[in-house]
């Protein structure tokens, strides 16, 4: 229920950001917010790899 809520005002946040910057801008926006977010969830990855418990 909580990631609904989270998921909902980001997605209403959307229409906003592009009526005040345009469609080149949002575009621009919205490629660079997803890169960082997938190079972040990439970090989170390889360091669960890293640090697993295998040798135990």
């Amino acid at each position: 229920n909580l990631m609904n809520a989270i998921m909902g005002s980001g997605i209403l946040g959307l229409a906003y950001v592009m009526a005040n910057t345009g469609v080149f801008g949002f575009s621009f926006l919205l490629l660079t917010v997803a890169l960082l977010a997938s190079y972040s969830v990439h970090l989170l990855l390889s360091m669960c790899i890293q640090t697993a418990y295998l040798g135990l």
